[in-house]
């Protein structure tokens, strides 16, 4: 099992974020088949057969949280670098 933690400062308001995490819920689900849900105001659960994770808003910053199973492990780099280059661009 390989585990992506990611932490990102921003200054958007919680209207804002969230919308732009919509966005990028909906982005992972077309590219990753990744099924999203909020699961409280201050937590995004996606998940799909070999990843579980939640995108964790808090006060000028979120935290990402996701296990890949053993299939998912080789891809770990690169969907770590796309969380990262997506939330540089998106949530400022």
């Amino acid at each position: 099992m390989s585990t992506i933690s990611l932490v990102h400062r921003h200054s958007m308001g919680e209207g804002a974020l969230r919308i732009v995490l919509d966005k990028l819920a909906s982005d992972l689900e077309k590219r990753f088949q990744l099924s999203s849900h909020w699961e409280d105001d201050a937590c995004l659960r996606f998940k799909r057969k070999g990843a579980d994770g939640c995108i964790r808003l808090c006060e000028g910053e979120i935290h990402l949280d996701m296990k890949l199973g053993l299939l998912l492990k080789a891809f770990s780099h690169r969907i770590e670098s796309d969380m990262k280059e997506y939330m540089q661009a998106h949530i400022l």
